[in-house]
C-alpha cells in the first residue's frame, strides 16, 4: 500500500516552509527523475513504463526482502488510459532492453509506487512499472509461483520468513559478484517517445547516491516551493544527474521526436 502524504500535512509543510521531497530512493527516486527527463521532451506525456532490474547477488535487508514477498501476494490496480485495472504481479512478462552490459531482459509486472504517483506529478493517463530479477529463472520461477497462487500460501506458513532467508543468503554466495541493478523509463507524449536509462553496480549504494543528490538539492536552495513534493515535480534534473554522474552512475537518453528523428544523448 501506498502511503500519501494528507491534505492537511502538505498545508502544514506549505505554511511552515518546510520543504520535504518522498519517494527518494530506486524507484520512485532515480526512476522518477529518468521520467522527467522524458517528460520535459515529449509534450503532454501519454504513458509511462518504468523497468527495475535488480540482481540476486545483491545486498539486501530484511524490509526489502519483505517488501517483494509482501508485494507479489496480492493483486494491485495499474493506470491504463486513465482507468484503474486490476493485475497481478509478475504476470505479463515484457522484452526490455537494458544498457550494456545488460542487454534485453525478460520484465514482469510489479508495483512500484512511482507508477502510484506519475498521473499527478507528470499527467499521464497510462502508467505501468515492471520487474526484472537475476537470474532470469528466478522471474520465471515467481511468475509460475504467482500464476498458481502459492506464493500467498508460502508466506502463510510457520517459518516462512527464516526459509525466506535461507533461500536469500544462498542466492547471494550462489551469484556473488553479480550486483548489476538498471533502471529504464520509457515516456511516450504528443511530440514523440523518450526513453532514459542507466545502470550500475550495487543497488543500495545506487539507492544512496540517488537519495544524496535530492538531499543536496534541499540543501542548497534548488528545491524552491514549500511542501511535500515527489522528486519528479521540483528537483532540477540537471544538477540531479550530474551529481549522480560524478559516482559513475550515467544516464542514456534516446529520443524520438516528431520534429527531429535523431537520437541524442545525454
Amino acid at each position: 500500500m501506498t502511503r500519501r502524504p494528507t491534505e492537511a500535512m502538505k498545508d502544514e509543510a506549505a505554511q511552515t516552509g518546510a520543504r520535504i521531497v518522498l519517494g527518494t530512493g530506486l524507484a520512485p527516486g532515480i526512476s522518477s527523475m529518468l521520467a522527467l527527463l522524458g517528460a520535459e521532451r515529449v509534450g503532454a506525456v501519454e504513458s509511462v513504463e518504468s523497468n527495475v532490474l535488480l540482481s540476486a547477488g545483491d545486498t539486501y535487508g530484511p524490509a526489502s526482502r519483505a517488501y517483494i514477498m509482501e508485494e507479489i501476494s496480492s493483486t494491485y490496480a495499474v493506470r491504463i488510459e486513465g482507468r484503474e485495472v486490476p493485475r497481478r504481479p509478475f504476470a505479463e512478462p515484457a522484452r526490455v532492453t537494458f544498457p550494456q552490459p545488460l542487454g534485453e531482459k525478460t520484465a514482469y509486472l510489479f508495483p512500484f509506487s512511482d507508477q502510484v504517483f506519475y498521473p499527478e506529478t507528470l499527467g499521464t493517463r497510462t502508467a505501468v512499472t515492471r520487474l526484472v530479477l537475476e537470474p532470469p529463472w528466478l522471474g520465471k520461477l515467481l511468475s509460475v509461483l504467482v500464476r498458481l497462487q502459492i506464493t500467498a500460501a508460502l508466506r502463510r506458513r510457520e517459518g516462512a520468513e527464516e526459509r525466506l532467508q535461507r533461500l536469500n543468503t544462498w542466492l547471494q554466495r550462489r551469484y556473488e559478484g553479480h550486483d548489476w541493478f538498471g533502471v529504464v523509463v520509457d515516456v511516450r507524449g504528443a511530440s514523440g517517445r523518450v526513453r532514459a536509462s542507466l545502470v550500475g553496480r550495487g543497488q543500495a549504494t545506487g539507492t544512496a547516491i540517488g537519495a544524496t543528490a535530492v538531499v543536496r538539492a534541499l540543501a542548497e536552495g534548488e528545491v524552491k516551493q514549500p511542501g511535500i513534493w515527489m522528486a519528479e515535480q521540483v528537483v532540477p534534473p540537471g544538477p540531479f544527474f550530474e551529481r549522480l554522474a560524478g559516482h559513475g552512475l550515467l544516464p542514456t537518453v534516446e529520443a524520438q521526436l516528431e520534429a527531429s528523428r535523431s537520437v541524442p544523448r545525454l
